[in-house]
């Protein structure tokens, strides 16, 4: 609001107050410029109401009356409000509005200043713009933030004793967010507590917006969410919404690059649509540290779009996206033990929901082809080395179960499901599932072994080894580990190696054999070092000295 009333008693004759659907422009518009007016910057403000205003004849017809003139007399109109002095119009709603209307009136009102509120981008040359943004939402669960606040004011008039309990915390914090934070999102919403709880509202919105919804004392373009977003939709062109249907398909954030490989627009540069549906306030955009831009899609946007989009292309869109984050995630995972591994892990945990939703789109209970089953498959290997520091609380563990039950029967390549069938007997072998474990390992091994990839049959074996050194099984357990030796040398994978002479030393070391156990510690730790695995790493006095102190641990 400062910033806004700072930049209005600047130089610029016009200041355009963009923003999303609902973000709160007119009320914003309002409250400062009556501010100002009683400050003293100006001598008067008019209100200028130009929602659906797009002839030049209404728009001075609403001039006139705002000016308090009953007749127009076209020629004489500048002269009026040049005698009103050092007077501030608010034009309230201007997205139909012709940008050269109020460029003409300024030109014959030089006292004149100008606050225009519209979602999109006008392009006055003697203006400048103010980009308003959704109220800040809560972090987890602490009920902090201005959103927060704004939707218990709201709350508060139709149940003046409400406070929110301990265990309603989270629903409450969760619903801002899933409003985006947008004030009129939320003032439709709030009076829903009158008649049932916040966890059941959350439900209800996830379901259907038709919550976002007040009586007819509210003014008609407030009434509902989806009334103030259907003018939005509808001001769009046809490859303007056939690429944001398109974006919907990204269910977070995205880079330019990203929307150019997954978007189609044969008539105009993607690109170039980007920016006008940036311009338009239908995308946000945030800047990552070191400068990078991310684009992303409100909630409320993008329900509204899935919910009026056209389908064929969004099916089509989610089917380009899904492959390219696939090819992305093999290079990126591909890199992970490389002098890239860094960036590429970077890039892995900034993607993830993208990826993540790659997985999810063969999870829905529909039947699954092979197309939609391979990239799925290929994200779920790329990132299980990651998985528990992307997603502590085990959804992508979640997801490769339902991953693997859903594409069992879709014709996936074979390989690609043994690969991740030795991901899920890894998982089962951390719980102490063992048998589970080794039926999956058992699977994947024959497979391997069928279509002839030593290096599938060496994550295999390696695998098999260490749920038979948990069952006790030694001499088979190191037998396997060194099957596992053989195959990685096969293959030249060094990194791979490492871990099977890592294995044999955990086997010596249980076995109380600590200086073998160190002597196979340094020589994996060497081809560690040779593979360019860019993991911080111990230097080889330090690996073997917390090696000997770690078994002698186990000894005792």
């Amino acid at each position: 609001m400062a910033q806004l009333a700072q930049t209005l008693q600047g130089s610029h004759r016009v200041v355009t107050l963009t923003g999303p659907v609902g973000v709160g422009k007119s009320r914003l518009a309002w409250a400062v410029a009556e501010q100002l007016c009683r400050g003293g910057a100006f001598e008067d403000v008019l209100f200028c109401d130009v929602d659906g205003i797009d002839t030049a004849e209404a728009f001075e017809d609403v001039l006139d009356r705002s000016v308090g003139r009953t007749t127009r007399p076209t020629r004489n109109l500048s002269r009026s409000l040049d005698s009103l002095g050092q007077v501030l119009v608010v034009f309230d709603g201007a997205d139909g509005l012709d940008p050269r209307l109020i460029s003409e009136t300024l030109a014959h009102a030089p006292s004149m200043t100008c606050l225009v509120t519209c979602r999109r981008v006008m392009g006055f040359a003697e203006g400048v713009v103010h980009e308003l943004g959704p109220l800040d939402v809560p972090e987890g669960d602490a009920l902090t933030g201005e959103a927060v606040a704004y939707f218990l004011s709201g709350v508060g008039k139709v149940r003046p004793d409400y406070v929110p309990a301990a265990a309603e915390a989270p629903f409450v914090a969760e619903l801002v967010r899933e409003l985006d934070g947008l004030p009129l999102a939320l003032q439709l919403a709030a009076p829903r507590l009158a008649v049932m709880g916040p966890s059941v509202l959350l439900h209800r919105l996830r379901t259907s917006r038709s919550s976002l919804r007040a009586g007819n004392a509210t003014p008609p373009a407030h009434r509902s969410f989806d009334t103030a977003m259907g003018s939005a939709w509808q001001a769009l062109s046809d490859e303007e919404r056939d690429v944001l249907t398109q974006l919907t398909t990204f269910p977070g954030s995205w880079t330019v690059e990203a929307a150019e490989r997954v978007v189609q627009s044969p008539a105009i540069p993607v690109v170039d649509v980007l920016m006008a549906l940036r311009h338009r306030s239908m995308l946000c955009a945030q800047t990552e540290e070191g400068g990078a831009v991310r684009l992303r899609m409100l909630r409320g946007i993008r329900n509204y779009v899935l919910r009026y989009g056209e389908p064929r292309t969004l099916r089509e869109a989610s089917g380009r996206h899904a492959e390219h984050y696939a090819q992305e995630a093999d290079r990126r995972a591909g890199e992970a033990c490389t002098p890239a591994g860094r960036e590429a892990r970077a890039w892995l945990t900034a993607e993830k929901e993208n990826l993540l939703q790659v997985i999810r789109g063969v999870t829905t209970g529909e039947h699954v082809t092979a197309r939609a089953a391979e990239p799925a498959l290929r994200v779920v290997i790329a990132l299980g080395p990651m998985r528990r520091d992307m997603t502590p609380g085990g959804e992508l563990d979640a997801l490769l179960e339902r991953s693997l039950e859903a594409t069992k029967d879709s014709g996936a390549d074979p390989m690609l499901y043994a690969r991740a069938l030795v991901l899920r007997g890894s998982l089962r072998r951390s719980k102490g599932a063992l048998q589970a474990a080794l039926r999956d390992l058992m699977h994947a091994l024959r497979v391997a072994q069928t279509l002839g990839s030593r290096e599938v049959q060496g994550k295999v074996l390696l695998e098999i080894g260490w749920v038979l050194l948990a069952r006790g099984e030694v001499d088979a357990a190191e037998d396997h580990f060194h099957q596992a030796l053989g195959a990685f040398r096969d293959t030249s994978a060094l990194a791979e190696e490492a871990a099977s002479w890592q294995a044999l030393g955990e086997l010596r070391a249980r076995q109380g054999s600590l200086e073998e156990a160190a002597s196979l510690m340094d020589r994996a730790v060497a081809l560690l070092v040779r593979s360019g695995d860019p993991l911080p790493r111990p230097t080889e006095e330090e690996a073997t000295a917390g090696f000997r102190i770690a078994q002698g641990g186990l000894e005792g």
